[in-house]
């Protein structure tokens, strides 16, 4: 174990130091074993207060991307890292109410790896039960913690990872019960709180295009086309599609329509729509690359799904791949534009529980967005700054970051560099048709199974990727009944303002983050930090 780890600071720069950190490498419990990185980070508080605050088991996105360099570093983690390479504060870190525990996994993913090269190859059930043995492991490893109520947290893809863990969950403690009765050895699972979730290909991907209309952000011509010929279940408007030069048939249609709808959005970063886009120039290197990668991966697998690797990169490298490759090919889109308009063819709300949870443009070229009521910036925050996650990959690579935080230290260390994603020419092969698999069926067996667990999903308004609209459609279709005669209110934050909008049901909780994108605890870190701690409490948000 290791407390008190300074961090590499560049002089004249504040130095952070980790108040309370663990050896980050675990290896899985299994017959092939995945050895996972994960950092354990407490809330900087006396040892007595420690052990009342609850604790967050936060999962990456992707599928393929990293929750320490996209959760811990660049939202939710104490520090936030800058162009300088050195740290600042975060004052709004989910470490001032709970214990938190960012995983890197599946192996392969960060500085996770595996000694079995079979272990490439992975999908959705794979990584539910991985992340489970690894759970238990963990809380096995550290029993200071066990009895501490469990919350699961992630964002995007994690709209996959976390309900088929907390089924997981439920179904061990299941089986627990069976074998061992009042003395069973249980995962004290106390809720899930989600943002953004990717949860059901087709709704979801409606809730992309109607979002982008509803916001005048497509022509009516395109949208009408996309609607006409797109079959959503298994077409991604965010995929590379490709040009026809006549397009026949609703495949070839769809594919035209969605590269106008492209030229229309123009250079817009869609997973943060009023924020600005990261225009440094190590990150469109990276983006080109990895566009690359993914056109070579539509050439071997078909088009289904793969365009939610390119949304789910969270806007900065996918952001400027697509306004690279956009100019790139700027005067054909234009032309297919063309041919498809012409084929025509004091008061608050009660989160309604009983006893709480738990107690109490830059020269570096990020664009520089100012604050307020805006993106980032409000008061006591940061400035918000579009390349971040070009900031978080310099760090992470950097070797004396790497031994500060005894990542890819051990005798096999991994060859490649750290990624914020694993895409580019790194071993990990993805079973891209989990993509396509609908979640609703897991919360209907969640609901049924463990009807007492708390649930919160939330949606930043300005996410133009997995917008708040797709999720209303698929909340829709899971039967939810309404709490309370008023189904639709105001939140508002510390600062006084409008926070966004909520909706109460008897299963759960869903909510709205004013002018948040699709990485809702960067770019309003205030808004985002009192939803989520308030509902995890149990307290009351003010209206």
């Amino acid at each position: 174990l290791v407390r008190r780890r300074r961090l590499p600071h560049r002089a004249g720069t504040t130095l952070h130091i980790f108040p309370h950190t663990w050896h980050p490498i675990m290896t899985c419990p299994l017959q092939r074993p995945r050895l996972f990185v994960h950092w354990r980070w407490l809330p900087d508080r006396a040892g007595t207060i420690l052990h009342t605050f609850p604790r967050t088991f936060v999962l990456s996105s992707g599928p393929g991307c990293s929750s320490v360099g996209g959760g811990f570093l660049t939202e939710l983690g104490p520090f936030y890292p800058t162009h300088e390479l050195s740290l600042e504060p975060n004052q709004f870190s989910w470490h001032t109410f709970s214990n938190v525990v960012f995983v890197e996994a599946p192996a392969f993913v960060g500085f996770s790896y595996s000694r079995d090269d079979a272990d490439r190859d992975v999908g959705d059930h794979r990584t539910a039960k991985d992340n489970l043995r690894f759970l238990v492991g963990l809380l096995q490893r550290f029993p200071d913690l066990a009895d501490r109520p469990l919350w699961l947290s992630g964002e995007s893809y994690a709209g996959h990872y976390v309900p088929q863990l907390a089924r997981e969950i439920i179904q061990y403690n299941m089986e627990q019960r069976r074998k061992h009765g009042d003395n069973a050895t249980i995962v004290n699972l106390q809720g899930l709180t989600l943002g953004n979730a990717w949860t059901d290909a087709e709704l979801d991907n409606r809730g992309t295009v109607d979002h982008w209309w509803t916001h005048a952000m497509i022509s009516d011509a395109t949208y009408d086309g996309i609607l006409r010929h797109c079959n959503f279940a298994k077409s991604n408007p965010l995929d590379p599609h490709p040009a026809h030069d006549k397009p026949e048939g609703d495949v070839e249609l769809c594919d035209t329509f969605c590269r106008a709808a492209d030229a229309e959005i123009g250079d817009v970063d869609i997973y943060d729509m009023f924020a600005d886009d990261c225009r440094a120039v190590p990150a469109r290197a990276e983006a080109v690359a990895l566009g690359r990668h993914l056109e070579s991966a539509n050439r071997g697998h078909g088009i289904s799904g793969l365009g939610l690797r390119l949304a789910l990169t969270k806007g900065t490298h996918a952001g400027v791949q697509r306004i690279v490759q956009r100019r790139a090919d700027g005067a054909a889109a234009a032309e297919e534009r063309e041919r498809s308009l012409k084929d025509g063819s004091g008061d608050s709300v009660d989160f309604g529980v009983g006893e709480t949870a738990g107690n109490g443009g830059s020269e570096d070229g990020s664009g520089g967005s100012s604050g307020g009521d805006g993106v980032g910036g409000g008061v006591g925050e940061p400035k918000y700054d579009p390349c971040v996650e070009d900031w978080a990959h310099k760090y992470l690579n950097t070797a004396e970051v790497q031994a500060a935080l005894h990542a890819n230290q051990t005798s096999d260390w991994v060859p490649w560099e750290w990624t914020s994603c694993n895409h580019n020419g790194h071993p990990l092969r993805y079973h891209e048709e989990d993509l396509q698999i609908s979640m609703l069926p897991v919360y209907d067996e969640i609901l049924a199974d463990a009807p007492k667990l708390r649930i919160l999903l939330y949606s930043g308004d300005a996410d133009a990727s997995v917008p708040a609209i797709g999720t209303r459609y698929w909340l829709r279709k899971l039967g939810l009944r309404q709490k309370g005669p008023v189904d639709w209110r105001t939140w508002s934050s510390t600062t006084g303002q409008v926070g966004g909008y909520l909706s109460k049901y008897e299963e759960l909780t869903f909510a709205t983050i004013r002018g948040a994108g699709h990485m809702c605890p960067y770019s309003q870190p205030e808004r985002t930090h009192m939803l989520v701690s308030h509902f995890v409490r149990g307290e009351p948000l003010p209206l």
